[in-house]
Order: structure tokens, then sequence, then C-alpha cells
């Protein structure tokens, strides 16, 4: 443990002999009088996390004033983590908090040392050996995965002829989406499938349509909270001959399950905003992007490399820039024109804070919360809409809420009583799960506050 004694033991010493005292008893009673010195050991509470801290400080400044208590279970690719103060005090120093692109990078060494402990962490969380930045979010990041599997695969397709694009339904419906707005006037076809009782992507489904198709695209967790066997749709995928494709949207999952890398996936991309990055209203956001050496000088976006300059001295170059305005547009691989360096800085940061350790522990309480609100929400009741295992978010059916307007009594009910209870996934784009509910728990949301959520439910049953 650090005492954050500046002195060193020398140096106390050398004040010591100065002072001509034996030791710093001897000082302490030379100047103060000995009733005012306390003996005994102080009867103080256990020391707590600065999130514990930042929660109390919270609750004595809350008595009349205006400010809520964060008690959202709302999730849906967006995800409500404790931001560690120094992600925001780092960040925000003078020399990173500038809306200025490096047109001369090699010169903005710190921004290009950034970004390249950036990529060496989503390397090392993904499994794959390449990792770029410059991507706005998960949903344009899955987008260049397929844009980029298709230009290398074009070599050995005939004019005119088209590809298909398999992707589970269970992927984000705002990626899907903006999938399908970048393919529409191109030569690929989207085929969707849909999932199993257990919320998972139904293999016998993906078996139907994989023979020839260019790429499958699979997320896990997905939109349901599901975790995908990452496995056994690799393996199908390899031996149809489709390129593999893994969608990561809460990226803090990645420190508690295998990273896809390890299920010989050529791709994965998704969404960083998990890492320190602040909810705020859904954006700004953060792409990731890995995948092969293979497919390294197709890649969009940047790429921070590491060098030697003639002095032998470490440094940083952009080693690949493949954007419209670093080479001939015949050339690029995306017209992706933003670094998006700020979000990687606290991407970076967030992630350097925590360690590999940290962010394990950070995801296992997500995943013990997810697990207490399993329990609590069958307690009261609700009927939860797959069984499969899953990572910070639940779908469920809450009894008598399978009406529009019972939906809108109820998110009423809840919000009254300070709960944000969750996303409607028939608005959400899976009209087949009217009266479906998904909720979303991180560490943020205490067992306490879970409890307090769906016994309000029960309430309103009763």
């Amino acid at each position: 443990m650090a005492t954050f004694v500046p002195h060193t033991p020398d140096d106390r010493a050398r004040i010591l002999r100065t002072l001509r005292a034996a030791d710093g008893a001897q000082v302490l009673a030379e100047a103060i009088p000995p009733e005012l010195l306390s003996t005994p050991r102080l009867d103080l509470p256990r020391g707590r996390s600065e999130q514990e801290v930042v929660a109390e400080l919270a609750d004595y400044a809350r008595p009349g004033t205006l400010v809520a208590p964060e008690r959202s279970f709302l999730g849906g690719g967006i995800y409500n983590h404790y931001r560690p103060a120094a992600v925001s005090a780092l960040a925000s120093r003078g020399e990173f908090l500038t809306a200025y692109t490096p047109y001369q990078p090699e010169v903005s060494q710190g921004t290009l040392q950034v970004v390249f402990e950036f990529q060496t962490l989503i390397t090392q969380l993904t499994g794959m050996p390449v990792a770029n930045a410059s991507l706005y979010d998960g949903a344009t990041a899955l987008t260049e995965a397929v844009l980029m599997l298709d230009r290398a695969a074009q070599r050995g397709r005939k004019t005119g002829e088209r590809a298909r694009v398999v992707i589970a339904r269970s992927v984000h419906p705002h990626y899907r989406r903006v999938l399908a707005t970048y393919l529409k006037n191109l030569e690929l076809d989207i085929v969707e499938v849909a999932w199993g009782a257990d919320g998972r992507v139904a293999a016998d489904r993906l078996a139907d349509v994989l023979p020839g198709a260019l790429a499958v695209a699979v997320q896990s967790p997905n939109f349901f909270g599901v975790i995908e066997d990452l496995d056994a749709l690799s393996a199908a995928a390899r031996k149809a001959g489709a390129h593999r494709i893994a969608v990561v949207n809460e990226p803090v999952s990645l420190g508690l399950l295998r990273p896809p890398g390890d299920f010989d996936f050529d791709v994965v991309a998704g969404e960083g905003q998990g890492f320190g990055i602040a909810p705020s209203f859904g954006g700004p956001a953060l792409g990731l992007f890995a995948t092969r050496e293979t497919y390294l000088r197709q890649c969009p976006g940047r790429l921070v490399g590491q060098t030697e300059d003639r002095d032998g001295k470490r440094g940083f170059c952009l080693t690949l820039s493949t954007r419209e305005q670093h080479i001939r547009r015949e050339r690029a691989t995306s017209n992706i024109c933003t670094n998006q360096g700020h979000t990687v800085l606290q991407a970076a940061i967030f992630l350097t804070l925590l360690g590999r350790r940290g962010l394990r522990s950070l995801a296992s309480v997500c995943a013990q919360r997810c697990e207490h609100a399993r329990d609590a929400a069958r307690a009261a009741g609700c009927e939860l809409l797959f069984h499969g295992p899953s990572f910070n978010e639940l779908a469920l059916r809450i009894p008598g809420a399978h009406t529009a307007s019972a939906m809108a009594n109820l998110e009423q009910r809840l919000l009254a009583q300070g709960f944000a209870g969750g996303i409607r996934l028939a608005e959400a784009g899976y009209p087949e799960l009217a009266g479906g509910l998904l909720m979303c728990t991180t560490e943020v949301n205490g067992e306490a506050d879970i409890d307090g959520l769906f016994q309000e439910v029960r309430r309103w049953l009763s």
C-alpha cells in the first residue's frame, strides 16, 4: 500500500540528525502537548472505491436538488459504465483536446502513440493480429468489414455476378440498417437468419443459406444479450467457404469471454463506447476493427506503426491511411474522414487504468448483476424470452404489458420511482417480439436497484 510520504528513509534520517531527535515521536512530543496526541488507532471505515465515494457524495448533494438517482436500465448498444475521473481529467488536457487533425502526422508523436497503444490493446482483446483506428461506430465498422471482404473476393468473381452476405437477425438493428444502406446499390444481397428458442443463431437455418455466401456476420453477445456459440458458427461458415465476421457491441464482455480470434474469425468489428466513453444521449461512439494480416492493405481508416529514427529512438508513423484525402480516389478503401482521436484516447486511458485483471473484474461484476436481474425477473413473474447464457441484457415479457398503452403505463410508473425501465423490442425493430422489453444491467446498477425495479413491477402487476 502506498504511503504518499514524499521523503525517502535517507531524507528522514537527515531531518532527524538536523533536529537532533531519535525519531518522529520525539519531534512530535517536543512540539505538541501529550494530551493532544491520539495514541489509539483511529476507528476508520474500510477504504472505498472511487465509484462508491462518488455515489455517496451524490447522495449528500441530492436532497433539495434536481439531481436524479442514476437508475437507468437502458442498453441496446449504448452502455452506462462507470468512468474513472482520470479518464476525463487526462483526456481534457490541452495537448489532447483539440479539433485539429494532424495532416503532418509524424509531427504529432503524442497523437500517434495514443493510436498505436489503442491498436495494441484491441489486438490483445480480440485475439487478432491487426487493428486500426478511425471508424465512426460499430455500424460503420461492420459495413466496412463486409466491403473489405468483398474487395478481397472480387478478383475471383465475374462481372455482374451478385454475392450474398448472411447476417444474423440478432445483430443490432441499427447495424443491419446501415449495412443495407451501404449495399443497396452494390452487387451484394443480404440474407438474414433468425434465432432459435435459446436466442442464438439457429444452426439449421444458417446451414441452408451458407453455401456460396461471401461472408457471415454474427454478434456476440447479440442484441438480446445472448452469448453465441462462436466456435460452432465459425466452423460451419469455414466449411461452406464463407468469410466470418464477429460483431462485438458490448466491448466489456471481452474481459470475460474468449476473444473471437480464438475461433478463426476473419474480422472483428464492433463498438468501443463501453470503454470509458460516456453514453451522452447516444454518441459520439468509437468503431472497433481488427482483422488478419492478409487484409492489411485493404483495411479502411488509419493504422499507426512503430519505427525508429536515425538515432535509434522509438517513434511512430502513419503506416496506412487509405482514405481519399491521402491517396488516389480509385485506390481508397473508404471515405471515412475522421481519426476519432478523442474517443480513441478515452478508451486507451480507460483500458490502461483497468488493466487485464481490472477489465476481467468489471466484466465479472456485469455478468453477476445480469444473473441477479434474471432471478429477480423470474421472482416478479416476468417471462424470459430466451434461455441462452447472457451478458448485461435480458429480453423479457411482463404479464399484462402486452399492449402499447399498458407498456406506457408501466413505464410511467417506473419513471415516477426513478427507474428507466428498458427498451421496447417491437419499436427497436422486432415486431414479432411485441410486448417484450430489453433491460440492461451493468456495474452501476446495484443489486438493491435491481430488486427495487422488479418490486415496482410486482406492485404494478398486483
